[in-house]
C-alpha cells in the first residue's frame, strides 16, 4: 500500500515502494511484448514477523504490536491471493481490503486521502 500512499514518517520506505510500482510499470511494458508477464503485488498489512526484525536482521520477541490483530490478512489467504494473480498474469494485484480501499480512495478522492493520513498524523502524535 506505501507505494501508493506516502505516510509521514514512512518517507523512506514509501519511496523504495513507489519506485518498485514504477518499476513494475516499466517492465510491464518492456517485457510483454516477449510474452513475459510481471506482477505487482501491493498488500496491506499481513501478518509476519516484519515488525519484529530491526534494520540490521535482529529478531525481537517483546516488539511492540503496532498493527491491531483485526486489520492484518493472515498469511496463507493472502499468498494465495498473489500466486493468483501471478497465474491470471494480472498487473497489479492489491492484496488486503483496508489496502484496497485505501488506494481506491486516494485514486478517486486524492484531497480526503490527504486529509485521512493527516487525521492519522495527528492520533499518532498524541
Amino acid at each position: 500500500m506505501a507505494g501508493h500512499i506516502a505516510a509521514p514518517g514512512n518517507s523512506a520506505y514509501a519511496m523504495s515502494k513507489f519506485a518498485v510500482r514504477a518499476l513494475a510499470d516499466a517492465l510491464y511494458y518492456e517485457l510483454g511484448s516477449a510474452g513475459i508477464a510481471v506482477t505487482h503485488i501491493a498488500p496491506g498489512f499481513v501478518a509476519s514477523e516484519i515488525r519484529q526484525v530491526d534494520n540490521q536482521g535482529v529478531f525481537h520477541d517483546q516488539a511492540k504490536r503496532t498493527i491491531p490483530d483485526w486489520l492484518e490478512m493472515p498469511t496463507e489467504p493472502a499468498a494465495r491471493q498473489i500466486v493468483a494473480a501471478v497465474r491470471r498474469r494480472k498487473h497489479e494485484q492489491i492484496v488486503t481490503l483496508h489496502a484496497k480501499a485505501g488506494i481506491l480512495v486516494n485514486r478517486l478522492f486524492p484531497g480526503l486521502a490527504r486529509s485521512l493520513v493527516r487525521l492519522y498524523q495527528r492520533k499518532d502524535k498524541g
